[in-house]
């Protein structure tokens, strides 16, 4: 009885948690996009699949309309998670980048503080890699500028020596392919043993490795 008790008396902070989070996804579908994008990125099984076409679409949008609405650029990190998956999706899936798209990376990159600054989220300083890794694709030169910012970028170290050696693979290329290969050595964000507990994908990291294999050879993990 006692412990039924303590369930009864947790549910009206439920229920209203729940019906808060409700509204907020009624008032701004962005908010729901944004969430079920992160789902799918963390929990996806399908090797094809990065992220839900009909889901990249809607966030695509959400990102037009969102400029549209502004005479300047809003950012935020929404804005920062959604540039991320066009850039994902135009490297390893050659799917163009709209120009309301690149006119958020070209701000970014003019504005690169945003993603390094003390209180910037993590999904955030995972862009600045991302956008390093974008503009060595097109063969921008910009991108040496951008990696003295990588350098103790995340608070955990394993993070940021994980992204170390995909740099040096990436845009320098050197040869790391036994390190990155390995399933066992992605720390791709801080929440990594956590993500190593679920079993998460990891789908997009070893894409993007073939993406800028130099034999363009595609390759798959070493342990699985």
């Amino acid at each position: 009885m006692a412990a039924g008790n303590r369930i009864s008396d947790r549910w009206p902070a439920q229920i209203a948690e729940d019906y808060y989070a409700y509204y907020r996804y009624r008032k701004d579908e962005s908010i729901f996009l944004y969430q079920i994008n992160k789902f799918f990125n963390i929990m996806s099984s399908l090797p094809s699949t990065p992220c839900s076409p009909f889901v990249m679409k809607k966030l695509l949008n959400e990102l037009e309309r969102h400029q549209l609405n502004h005479d300047d650029l809003i950012y935020n990190e929404k804005v920062a998670c959604i540039v991320d998956q066009a850039i994902i999706q135009y490297i390893i899936r050659e799917r163009e980048l709209e120009i309301y798209v690149k006119t958020f990376i070209d701000f970014l990159i003019e504005n690169i503080e945003l993603l390094v600054a003390k209180d910037a989220a993590e999904d955030e300083k995972i862009l600045l890699m991302h956008l390093i890794y974008y503009l060595k694709y097109v063969d921008n030169n910009k991108w040496e500028t951008l990696i003295p910012y990588t350098e103790d970028l995340f608070e955990d170290n394993e993070v940021n020596k994980y992204y170390q050696i995909q740099i040096k693979q990436f845009c320098f290329k050197k040869d790391y392919s036994d390190f990155l290969l390995n399933k066992n050595n992605i720390r791709r964000s801080p929440y990594w043993e956590i993500e190593k507990m679920l079993d998460v994908s990891y789908n997009v990291e070893i894409e993007l490795y073939n993406a800028f294999s130099s034999n363009n050879k595609e390759r798959t993990f070493i342990n699985s």
